[in-house]
């Protein structure tokens, strides 16, 4: 599926062959994925979009799913509705063109097909980042208001020694 983007770039879904790429961006916009390692292990259970030049590199990623299946469903648990972005990056020599509200388009419509209520992330603590999730109307949600979902997916992505507490939670009611 391939949807038009900002003059001169495309938005599609990832292909084998977009795995280094992505892997750079994610390396070097600093979304704190960690290795390529733990990159290459989120990956496939993600629905992966690449902003990419026409006839040329991939400068930008989403990766995002219902959070029903990164959670496993449990009925009550505060998964149903909600689409988790694993992580939305654009390289820096790219970035205000809107490859990242393209991107994040993308992902609301994927969201929408499997009639979510939310868009969900967290840890967007870079100042450009939080920006750009106030502007695409992202809120904060205060920690003991996580549903056990929320608490256990954003527990998964914490590195090790890392607090709860310390993360950021992000709500964007579709």
């Amino acid at each position: 599926m391939t949807r038009p983007g900002p003059a001169s770039h495309r938005i599609r879904g990832m292909e084998p062959g977009d795995l280094p790429a992505v892997c750079a961006i994610a390396a070097t916009s600093g979304v704190g994925l960690g290795s390529d390692a733990s990159l290459k292990a989120l990956l496939p259970r993600y629905e992966v979009f690449v902003a990419a030049l026409d006839h040329g590199p991939i400068v930008g990623f989403a990766a995002a799913a219902p959070l029903s299946l990164l959670a496993g469903e449990a009925d009550g648990d505060g998964s149903e509705g909600c689409f988790w972005i694993g992580a939305l990056a654009v390289d820096p020599a790219h970035r205000r063109h809107g490859l990242g509200t393209a991107l994040l388009g993308a992902v609301t419509a994927r969201a929408n097909w499997f009639f979510c209520r939310a868009l969900g992330l967290s840890d967007a603590r870079e100042a450009s980042a939080i920006r750009f999730a106030e502007r695409h109307r992202f809120l904060a949600v205060d920690p003991e208001n996580w549903t056990p979902a929320l608490r256990k997916q954003i527990g998964a992505q914490c590195p090790d020694g890392a607090s709860l507490r310390e993360r950021r939670l992000l709500i964007r009611w579709l």
